[in-house]
């Protein structure tokens, strides 16, 4: 198969790797940003079956800051693991081959893998941050097992994920491959309660103005059948904290009662 693990190490530049695109990906989070807020020992689980190798480089990126790098793996089986075994800095985790003989598949193999591994990971006390890497809402009971622990998860995947699954993370880093445009993928992100407050904020002060963040609440409930309150990531059950978790797609100033929102995703626009 080829598909001998090569050494883990730390890979700046894994995007020059054979058989990758030369073409940055999109990402709708800023890297750096995210690489000074991780916490203790980093391991990152990537379902190498769910996300291509094109995402190395940027998965790679959010540990590029200090930061002690104790796991790289990818998981999957060599037939569909789309070229991560030519990137360089991460481990493969063969699976979904039975050690009967029979050649089957196993079905969600690389799944039950990267679950087990990583309550391993946090139960052993090996880690503190999980950077789990997958579009796949089967992870939603996962990440929200490693935050009862006490372990920091940021998701990496791309817009297509669910809601559910992307609130349940601390942080949520949005990948799209080479090829994609910029304004398609922003429309497939612009989703859920992201579409409904574009909406709202065009209706209640435009683009340009802003809207008064105090306004959200009332027109959402009334408009939308929605409160703030109902999402599944505590962090974000506040209108000022849910917007302010996501610097990328909003800008909310000045502090205080008066504070409006204004939408910065221009690929959005």
């Amino acid at each position: 198969m080829g598909c001998r693990p090569p050494a883990i190490k730390r890979a700046k530049s894994a995007g020059k790797a054979g058989g990758m695109s030369q073409e940055t990906p999109i990402l709708r989070a800023d890297a750096a940003t995210l690489s000074h807020r991780l916490e203790g020992p980093v391991g990152v689980f990537v379902d190498g079956e769910n996300l291509k190798s094109w995402a190395a480089k940027r998965i790679m990126a959010l540990v590029d800051a200090p930061s002690d790098l104790r796991l790289c793996r990818v998981y999957g089986n060599c037939d569909h693991l789309h070229d991560w075994h030519t990137v360089p800095g991460f481990e493969i985790i063969h699976t979904g081959v039975p050690g009967n003989g029979s050649g089957d598949i196993v079905k969600n193999a690389a799944d039950v893998k990267i679950t087990v591994d990583a309550m391993e990971f946090a139960l052993l006390g090996q880690g503190q941050t999980v950077i789990l890497c997958s579009s796949d809402r089967d992870f939603t009971p996962l990440v929200w097992s490693l935050r009862k622990l006490g372990r920091t998860v940021i998701g990496v995947g791309e817009a297509k994920a669910s809601e559910r699954y992307t609130a349940a993370c601390h942080r949520f880093v949005t990948v799209s491959g080479p090829g994609k445009s910029t304004a398609k993928a922003a429309k497939t992100a612009r989703s859920g309660i992201d579409e409904k407050i574009f909406r709202l904020v065009e209706k209640l002060g435009g683009r340009d103005t802003g809207c008064p963040i105090v306004a959200l609440n009332p027109e959402m409930r009334r408009a939308e059948a929605f409160t703030i309150s109902s999402l599944p990531n505590p962090a974000d059950r506040q209108w000022r904290k849910y917007l302010t978790n996501r610097p990328d797609t909003y800008r909310v100033e000045p502090k205080g009662p008066a504070a409006r929102v204004w939408i910065i995703n221009s690929a959005a626009r």
